[in-house]
């Protein structure tokens, strides 16, 4: 038997429906009942139409197991709405499709949406927050909010505690150059959780002010983030386990009122700036057992003292482990775990340091302090390295055909052997070599690929630039990026080298050697 329905949504008074949908469709009667019962407890009024058909009333949905459930777009057509006509405590469960902002919670509500790219709530490019919390013990979940104005927040958390912000993707800004919103921005914000959220287009992924132990944890970049988490005037605040990759900062802790926190457990990779920079007199906040790795800086001091860093990894920071902006800073706090009374105190892992463990315990013994900073360095990683191309070189940067090059690969991991993949950026085939030669006997400008893998199948992309002119040319200008303290080096015919600075940190740039081989080198200095 063909059947239509028409199903009616819950009434917002004991009077009567509050708007009608229709479903159209031509099922069977088992189809019908099967998937009643697979979700709804539902009473059904068949009314005949016609011979050949029934129409289904469906009274008011109530979820199996859940009294204080609503839906949306079933039973209310916009969170809003929802939220409104909701109970304290009541669950509010959202369907894939787009939904506007900005959107106010003011009562403790678990809002869950479908997941990320499925239940999407759009700011509509308003200078506001999309969701503003204002009430404690909300949740919010399975979303993805963005779409901000200049300066405006995903979510924005006001004078709440005990919310819960996790598994959604959180953008801001979309339009400026650089991200001026934030992707949470917790103001005087208790015991709350930040937790597996993907971030993206954001000036802080992160923001709390004035907001005390709350859980920032396994938060990861997607693009465009730069400045990872923020903390002004909070403290206890724990953040763990958090990727902060390829932005300008990962973790900023500032202000006198900062202490006390926790960062512990969290990769920063190639950030352009620093990993963590503390500011404004924060003291007593504790981070261990961080990777920091190819980043410009690892630890940026400012007036900062009394804080505590031991169990990190430091590797191939490209300017400095540690930089003290004011003299003196980095003697003023403490490099290993000796105040928290270890027994055995135990500094941090750094890759440049060359002293002896002259009684294997794994603790440093010879040029001491190493970095000029700690007393007991470790002389093994204390974490695992995850695995990263720090940088491809080829023997040369230019040069007329045909011109043969031998490229290297500087890979750091904890995982070795490594495997090696690579595309010269021609038409001829790929390479397994650790390092290889190849002949370009065609003018171009080429970019070379490796892809690198180590013994867990994890890999990393690496690549670099060759350019070959036509055989014979009497000169060719090369640009190129001069890396800090790293020497470029060009050979060939008769060739003009032009350099710029990536980031505005001063210093200058010396050009030695002569026509057709220069070397620069770029000597930078503190802030």
């Amino acid at each position: 038997m063909s059947l239509s329905w028409v199903m009616l949504a819950p009434m917002t008074q004991p009077s009567g429906f509050r708007r009608l949908i229709t479903i159209t469709g031509s099922v069977t009667y088992q189809h019908v009942q099967m998937a009643s019962l697979r979700s709804l407890r539902l009473s059904l009024i068949l009314l005949p139409l016609v011979a050949s058909s029934l129409i289904f009333f469906l009274p008011p949905i109530v979820y199996s197991g859940c009294p204080a459930c609503l839906h949306v777009p079933i039973d209310y057509p916009t969170i809003q709405e929802a939220i409104t006509a909701a109970q304290p405590g009541y669950a509010i469960y959202v369907s894939r499709g787009t939904y506007s902002g900005p959107i106010v919670v003011d009562k403790s509500l678990a809002i869950i949406g479908t997941g990320v790219g499925n239940s999407i709530i759009d700011g509509r490019s308003l200078p506001d927050a999309v969701m503003r919390i204002t009430a404690s013990n909300t949740s919010i979940s399975g979303f993805s909010i963005g779409n901000t104005g200049v300066g405006g927040k995903a979510i924005r958390v006001e004078q709440a505690d005990n919310v819960s912000i996790t598994n959604n993707g959180l953008s801001s800004d979309l339009v400026s150059l650089r991200s001026t919103g934030a992707g949470v921005d917790l103001y005087l914000s208790n015991n709350s959780v930040v937790d597996n959220n993907q971030f993206s287009y954001n000036l802080y992924e992160v923001n709390l002010t004035r907001s005390d132990y709350n859980r920032i944890s396994n938060n990861r970049p997607v693009q465009k983030n730069l400045v990872g988490v923020m903390l002004t005037n909070s403290s206890h605040n724990t953040v763990v386990g958090n990727g902060f990759l390829a932005g300008d900062e990962g973790v900023e802790i500032s202000g006198s009122l900062s202490s006390q926190n926790n960062v512990t457990g969290n990769l920063f990779k190639s950030l352009n700036f620093t990993a963590v920079f503390l500011l404004s007199f924060p003291s007593g906040n504790i981070l261990s057992s961080n990777n920091f790795q190819l980043n410009h800086i690892g630890i940026d001091l400012q007036n900062s003292t009394g804080n505590i860093f031991y169990h990190n990894n430091f590797v191939r920071n490209k300017f400095r482990h540690v930089n003290s902006v004011v003299s003196g800073d980095g003697l003023l706090n403490h490099w290993d775990n000796s105040t928290l009374g270890a027994l055995r105190p135990g500094g941090n892992y750094w890759d440049n340091y060359t002293g002896i463990d002259t009684n294997n315990d794994g603790i440093g013994d010879t040029n001491l302090p190493a970095n000029g900073l700690d007393q007991h360095p470790l002389t093994v990683p204390y974490l695992t390295i995850p695995l990263a191309v720090a940088g491809v070189t080829p023997s040369v940067l230019g040069g007329p055909a045909p011109l043969t090059v031998t490229f290297t690969a500087d890979v750091v991991g904890s995982f070795t052997p490594y495997s090696y993949l690579w595309n010269f950026g021609d038409t001829t085939p790929n390479s397994n070599k650790t390092m290889p030669v190849h002949t370009y006997t065609a003018a171009g400008n080429y970019t070379i690929g490796v892809l690198v893998m180590d013994r867990t199948g994890i890999r990393s992309l690496g690549t670099a630039q060759v350019l070959v002119q036509p055989g014979g040319a009497g000169g060719v200008n090369i640009y190129f990026l001069v890396a800090f303290g790293i020497a470029a080096s060009v050979t060939g015919a008769a060739f003009v080298v032009y350099w710029r600075q990536r980031r505005q940190h001063g210093g200058t740039v010396v050009p030695s050697g002569a026509k057709p081989s220069s070397t620069l080198v770029k000597t930078p200095k503190a802030r």
